[in-house]
């Protein structure tokens, strides 16, 4: 006899990581593959700040899940950095 088993709702499904240059641009995107956005949390692990700026509130990086397959990075202030990001995906 065939069992079947279903993942327990909320455990993990997926993990995806990756970084954005934001080169002299005020946003930039990334492609990832699809993931359902009610159930993914999108987190900012890091950045670099090569100029040397001081980093403010406003200029502090950021990223977003857009939509299911794109990520957004976002800055006010730095002219030219990269940000490294995390999101997980939960059943």
């Amino acid at each position: 006899m065939a069992r079947t088993v279903s993942p327990v709702p909320g455990s993990l499904k997926s993990v995806q990581r990756g970084s954005i240059a934001l080169a002299g641009a005020s946003s930039a995107t990334a492609t990832i593959s699809a993931v359902n956005p009610l159930k993914t949390e999108m987190r900012l692990l890091g950045f670099n700040n090569p100029s040397g700026a001081a980093v403010t509130g406003e200029s502090l990086p950021s990223v977003s899940l857009t939509n299911s397959t794109t990520v957004t990075a976002r800055t006010a202030g730095l002219s030219s950095t990269t940000v490294v990001w995390e999101l997980s995906e939960f059943y």
